[in-house]
């Protein structure tokens, strides 16, 4: 955890250096730094502890990186839904800060897809991955208000599970260079899962099967809507 509130991927200098086999004229400030989507995740996770300063100040951090629409971006990720939605569920435990809460729930609202799914802006396609998680968050932060897009976002999953039991993925992880601090300055990001810059897959579709099963399963416990076949 970072003294501002934020929370950090790595905290060793020499340590990240020497595993890249970096020299001291490359800059791995950008990997040093605070990152938004590892903040969120941590302040999800805090919300389910007995740490309250902890919590507060990373909730504190995240909310000065809000934007006027309601979300946060990521570093990690290629859309701002993935830090959106794990503030969105950390800020769900407390009623605090129920005006940030609700802009987070309205931006992701209003950029789901009409047929139920949320898109990866990295390849303009739907994003089982983005979808559960934008679902998730709505189900913690009010799943009465938000009935309708949660109903449509499980239906879209329902639809496109395949038939190996997983669910199709695209490239969601963004590995930028150590010197990337402002994913704008990068001109160009490759698709491939070796170098920097780079765009990479989620692996036999783990990442991205294991949190949509995660969604639903929450989904299935307050709807009691999806039945075995």
């Amino acid at each position: 955890m970072h003294s501002n509130g934020g929370w950090v991927t790595y905290n060793n200098e020499l340590s990240l250096r020497e595993k890249l086999g970096l020299d001291k004229g490359v800059s791995v400030a950008g990997w040093l730094m605070p990152h938004n989507c590892v903040s969120a995740v941590a302040a999800c996770v805090l919300s389910f502890m007995e740490i309250n300063e902890a919590y507060d100040d990373t909730i504190g951090y995240l909310l000065k990186q809000q934007h006027d629409e309601g979300y946060i971006s990521s570093y990690w990720w290629t859309s701002p839904i993935y830090a959106t939605s794990f503030s969105l569920m950390a800020l769900s435990k407390t009623k605090k800060y129920a005006d940030a809460a609700a802009r987070m729930a309205c931006w992701l609202s209003n950029i789901q897809n009409s047929d139920g799914c949320w898109y990866n802006p990295a390849v303009n396609e739907p994003s089982a991955l983005y979808t559960a998680l934008a679902m998730k968050a709505l189900l913690q932060f009010n799943d009465k208000h938000y009935t309708e897009e949660i109903q449509k976002g499980a239906e879209w999953l329902l639809r496109n599970q395949t038939g190996d039991g997983s669910w199709p993925t695209n490239r969601v992880l963004l590995l930028p260079a150590t010197n990337v601090i402002q994913l704008e300055t990068v001109e160009q990001w490759r698709k491939s899962s070796f170098g920097v810059n780079v765009i990479i897959d989620d692996h036999n579709r783990v990442f991205t099967t294991a949190t949509v099963l995660n969604t639903l399963h929450l989904y299935e416990q307050k709807y009691s809507l999806i039945h075995a076949s």
